[in-house]
């Protein structure tokens, strides 16, 4: 429901009608006000037409048929309160990528790297600790 009124927004309204609702799910919290406030001006940046044509390829754009070519480790970082992409979502891609890892970062929504931002960098500083570990291995 919150994407086709997006999607109603887009056509027959303003940025400002995409701009705030987008804002406020990706930063719910009364101490994500900052971050909200960016976000809404981040989005209000963007030319409507431009904004449309980039969410159209999102929508249709399917990755699946090709995931089982990635050969590389990959991290999946998922946050609990995400309301853009669901976790089954998520679990799926990590399902389907041979060599993933998904971590779910609770008290975190679609943003991860911004509202949980000391959380993520450890997670990434220490898959790719992990990561350069396991080639160090393989290489000597």
């Amino acid at each position: 429901m919150r994407f086709i009124r997006r999607l109603w927004a887009l056509n027959f309204g303003a940025m400002a009608d995409v701009a705030e609702p987008v804002a406020a799910a990706m930063f719910p919290k009364p101490e994500h006000k900052t971050l909200r406030r960016a976000a809404v001006e981040r989005i209000l940046s963007n030319p409507q037409d431009i904004y449309k044509s980039i969410l159209r390829g999102v929508v249709s754009y399917n990755a699946q048929p090709h995931l089982h070519r990635v050969k590389c480790p990959t991290l999946i970082v998922a946050g609990d309160r995400d309301l853009t992409i669901s976790l089954a979502l998520k679990q799926d891609l990590h399902r389907r990528l041979p060599h993933s890892e998904l971590v779910v970062v609770p008290d975190s929504g679609h943003a991860t790297p911004i509202d949980q931002h000391e959380k993520f960098n450890e997670i990434l500083l220490s898959f790719l600790e992990r990561v350069s570990a396991k080639e160090q291995v393989r290489v000597n």
